[in-house]
């Protein structure tokens, strides 16, 4: 290691003659930088600088004023890691944001919004495995009440955790790749203190589905007790369909194929900003659904319903699928974003039947989880890849998937004999469907039957 009786000073601070040759040193200040511990291989900031060797002053001068000029210009690598996550986040909407479609937008900037409560302030370069797993935990108690949604819920559900992953990834991604980092090397890059697949991945995501003997007592409960006969059609695109809630929303009477058992799934309805938006399915992969005899009995059941309520003796190829009598009764088209509402409301009367027959309830699920029962009823009596292809899934890309396994085929005889043979609808309990004249709009604006 140089002495400092190694040296003698020249008239500029910082520079210095070394004596054993005549050459000159200058120390030239690199500012704040990342330094890896050898022994914890944890992470913290120091401040650096190096030593430069040159023949002549002017040289060592000039290099020394091209620093201090960097350092004015904010230029020198590693000198400012200060930037906080609101900062970041700010530059990743500028950036990113003008690439998102509007569906999408809608999607991340409410994990935007749970992102700058929690680490809104804390500095990127201190991010750590804890504060993501803690963000995680935080998630689960306090989720709903930060975007001020005044849900009664507080924690969000265990089924969200992975959109608020992928996105999280996305915005780390975005540090690494952009200049909010301010050039980190890569040996001290952000994914090695944070890392996406860190103990929170153990948090279990809950896939509910119903049992193939809960179908069949919720359809049957439907088409006995339920004056609303649109519910059996939501439960069965859902159940027997494998639809997706925007698709149910979207799906028009000319999308069906009835003399090849199929149905053109291309349409779907979202809520974007209390309005809906016909966009593509999911990913943008259009498709062809099965379907089965049993699931045209059940649309049938419902169209019955809706000709005498509004009075016409054909259905338009236009007209929505999914039209609950209310929208009926009003001419009006039903909200993406109210189907789950009206699919929980139903739960709620159906179990209270049920218990008042002496029967347990069945538990509640969400509209996509009757997306989740087709598959897990057709998982072991289907092939893999017929059950994909009829939900819109893509498989990994090969030659056996490309060539045998694809959805250019209408292929679906299989998914079609399983619901025909298994779903067992009970029609001669059935009532005769309701009116117009039938229903009255009570005091909270619902058409109930009249007594």
């Amino acid at each position: 290691m140089p002495r400092k009786e190694d040296y003698e000073p020249t008239r500029y601070k910082g520079i210095k003659k070394r004596k054993k040759d005549g050459k000159y040193s200058v120390v030239l200040d690199l500012g704040i930088q990342p330094v890896k511990s050898r022994k914890t291989g944890n992470i913290h900031m120091s401040h650096k600088t190096t030593e430069r060797i040159f023949d002549n002053i002017s040289d060592a001068r000039a290099a020394q004023v091209q620093n201090e000029q960097c350092k004015r210009d904010k230029k020198v690598p590693y000198q400012n890691q200060h930037v906080t996550f609101n900062a970041g986040l700010d530059d990743f909407i500028t950036k990113e944001g003008q690439f998102w479609k509007d569906s999408y937008r809608l999607h991340i900037m409410n994990h935007i919004r749970h992102f700058r409560e929690f680490f809104g302030k804390m500095y990127i370069c201190d991010l750590s495995v804890q504060a993501v797993y803690d963000y995680f935990t935080y998630l689960q108690g306090y989720g709903n009440m930060a975007t001020g949604k005044g849900k009664k819920t507080e924690g969000i559900s265990p089924n969200t955790y992975p959109k608020h992953k992928t996105s999280l990834r996305k915005v780390f991604e975005f540090f690494l790749n952009n200049d909010v980092y301010y050039g980190y090397p890569k040996e001290f890059n952000l994914a090695d203190r944070v890392d996406l697949k860190a103990r929170y991945d153990k948090i279990p995501v809950i896939r509910k589905s119903l049992s193939l003997e809960e179908v069949n007592i919720t359809l049957n409960d439907i088409i006995c007790n339920e004056p609303d006969r649109s519910i059996a059609v939501l439960f069965a695109l859902g159940a027997i369909g494998g639809l997706r809630r925007g698709e149910i929303a979207g799906l028009q009477y000319k999308d069906f194929y009835y003399s090849e058992n199929l149905m053109y799934i291309h349409n779907s309805k979202i809520d974007l900003n209390g309005k809906d938006k016909e966009k593509l399915p999911k990913n943008e992969k259009v498709r062809y659904a099965a379907v089965p005899q049993v699931l045209k009995d059940i649309i049938n059941f419902e169209t019955e319903q809706r000709k005498k309520i509004l009075g016409i003796d054909e259905i338009q190829g236009e007209d929505y699928v999914f039209r609950p009598v209310n929208c009926l009764m009003e001419d009006r088209l039903p909200r993406a974003c109210k189907i789950n509402k009206k699919w929980n409301e139903y739960e709620s009367r159906r179990n209270k039947r049920l218990k008042a027959q002496g029967m347990e309830g069945i538990e509640s699920i969400r509209v996509h989880d009757l997306r989740h029962t087709h598959s897990n009823l057709l998982k072991s009596s289907v092939p893999f890849y017929m059950i994909s292809y009829n939900m819109g899934h893509s498989l990994h890309y090969n030659t056996t998937t490309n060539i045998y396994f694809n959805d250019k085929g209408h292929e679906r005889g299989e998914i079609l004999s399983f619901f025909d043979n298994e779903i067992k609808p009970d029609w001669g309990r059935c009532k005769k469907p309701l009116g117009r004249g039938d229903f009255h709009k009570n005091g909270s604006g619902h058409y109930i039957v009249k007594e």
